[in-house]
């Protein structure tokens, strides 16, 4: 068990904000609040830190209330609040602050994946995903890594690929990885082109859905604000 709880993701501040402007905007809050108990709940229930990261604390009432009043020192409107706030509360208040609408439909969909992720979509996240997880964090990106992971979408991809190209490129740079690298077998990964924000909805997965990448392009998709934009990594890669 760590010592230190691990950094809030985006989707926890999210949900943070989002019950902020819901409930607090306009009034105090503490540890023992109802809202702050719920969310403090919900935010547990979201398995997207590993066991071992977690200490006894971990999102417990007063780290909530805590982070609220984080939050609370970004808005204009309040002349006091706790100062020290996160690169990641600062990001996502200016994405959200001026649209509450945004954010609340954000928060319902990260609630409605919790509600519909399947019983083993936490170990869609592992290792080699850490510097993915902490840009995007939380449960819609595991779970659009479960959609991706799952052996029959990958499978019924490549087969359909095969059967209209012959071949496995990647449908970015157009490589042919495994022939690149002279490899036995083939190397390409399966990505999952809906958009983080709309993955809840995705129940039922496409082979249009999907799109075969090479690791180098997979990885940098993740880093634009749309990973269904497949066009524009092309375009910053000078392809036409």
């Amino acid at each position: 068990m760590s010592s230190k709880n691990p950094k809030w993701t985006e989707d926890e501040v999210t949900l943070a904000l989002d019950v902020y402007f819901e409930s607090f905007s306009d009034k105090t809050w503490d540890a023992n609040s109802p809202e702050v108990i719920e969310l403090s709940e919900l935010l547990n229930s979201l398995a997207i830190h590993d066991s071992g990261d977690k200490n006894i604390k971990f999102r417990n009432s007063n780290g909530v209330a805590l982070k609220l009043s984080n939050l609370a020192s970004l808005d204009p409107k309040k002349k006091k609040g706790m100062s020290n706030r996160s690169k990641m509360d600062e990001i996502i208040w200016n994405r959200y602050s001026d649209d509450i609408g945004a954010l609340k439909e954000m928060a319902s969909n990260i609630k409605q994946a919790v509600n519909i992720r399947p019983k083993d979509y936490a170990k869609s996240g592992t290792n080699e995903d850490d510097e993915v997880l902490e840009l995007e964090g939380g449960v819609l990106f595991r779970l659009h890594r479960y959609y991706e992971r799952r052996p029959s979408n990958r499978r019924k991809k490549i087969k359909s690929t095969l059967e209209k190209h012959g071949k496995i490129c990647c449908e970015v740079c157009g490589i042919e990885p495994h022939v690149h690298y002279k490899l036995d077998k083939i190397l390409i990964e399966c990505h999952h082109k809906t958009p983080l924000k709309d993955i809840a909805k995705a129940t039922k997965t496409t082979l249009s859905d999907l799109a075969l990448l090479c690791p180098n392009c997979h990885r940098a998709i993740h880093r634009l604000e749309d990973c269904s934009d497949l066009n524009e990594l092309k375009r910053r890669l000078g392809i036409s």
